[in-house]
């Protein structure tokens, strides 16, 4: 995203650096510390440094209202909360009906606005040794649609996501440095386990903010991406973008696609504007293994 470039040598040390800032702000093992933010990789990176740190993580829907993010935040107790510009001044007005809400973190790079911590500043206090939680313990807590009432957050252990990596890399065709770009919203279950399968195998992770049909392609056409996972929606707005003809995306080898019903016209201009691809649904029994027990 915006050109930046990691390697895994110098994402390692800054979430170790970011583990020991969030320790600096007070977070001790168990805390729920929520994440409130489009795409980038910083929130990738804090997937990884949060429970790093002893943390949970809490990821929460972009597109809520605000009485729906006062509540998931306030049900599962979030100490902690990362948030973006295009969050801030919603999270600031909401932190008075939290009682358990203590810190407040901008993830931009720019000066934080009053009464947030600047991301900067988590990077200051070194490295800390992994808190070394596994197994049974809580990971994340995952909140569900709450199409039928209020959402429930489902609780999913470290030993939950690691089996889940473990199957999704193979079913997902994941291997070593290929280019997968994440146009999903990572507070998804369906996104982040591709993001945590990708890391097992060292594969090339990609970011844009949220999906917009040009920005795909100009990120597929520039970076030579080769995976994606997009919803049907994405597709069809995809191969009916009237700039279609304007990129290479000879490059991209797998579209995984899932949440929704894929209709017959959708898939089938799918494949005449994207011959190259191969189209992989994500089953129902796919997209529920993260919350087997093993």
């Amino acid at each position: 995203m915006d050109d930046r470039e990691t390697s895994w040598t110098e994402l390692r040390k800054r979430i170790a650096c970011i583990a020991a800032g969030l320790q600096r702000q007070g977070l001790k093992p168990g805390d729920r510390v929520a994440i409130l933010a489009n795409n980038s990789e910083r929130y990738f990176e804090n997937l990884f440094a949060i429970p790093w740190a002893g943390g949970v993580i809490t990821p929460i829907n972009c597109r809520l209202a605000d009485p729906e993010i006062a509540y998931w935040l306030e049900d599962s107790g979030a100490k902690i909360i990362l948030v973006d510009n295009n969050f801030a001044d919603r999270v600031k007005l909401l932190q008075p009906q939290l009682k358990d809400l203590q810190t407040l973190i901008y993830m931009e790079q720019e000066h934080a606005p009053s009464g947030y911590i600047e991301y900067a500043q988590l990077l200051e206090y070194g490295v800390v040794d992994d808190a070394g939680r596994s197994n049974d313990d809580l990971a994340a807590i995952y909140y569900t649609g709450g199409t039928t009432g209020r959402s429930k957050g489902v609780m999913l252990s470290h030993q939950n996501l690691v089996a889940n990596s473990l199957q999704s890399s193979s079913f997902l065709n994941l291997k070593a440095n290929k280019r997968i770009l994440h146009a999903a919203p990572i507070f998804h279950i369906a996104c982040t386990s591709q993001c945590l399968a990708s890391t097992l195998v060292a594969a090339s992770n990609h970011f844009i903010a949220s999906f917009d049909p040009e920005k795909f392609m100009q990120t597929v056409e520039s970076a030579k991406i080769e995976q994606s996972m997009l919803v049907p929606t994405m597709i069809n707005m995809l191969v009916h973008n009237p700039a279609f003809k304007k990129y290479d995306l000879s490059s991209l080898v797998d579209i995984l696609y899932g949440a929704s019903p894929m209709p017959e016209a959708v898939i089938s201009k799918a494949l005449e504007m994207l011959p190259t691809p191969g189209f992989s649904k994500l089953t129902a029994k796919q997209k529920q293994l993260h919350s087997l027990p093993v």
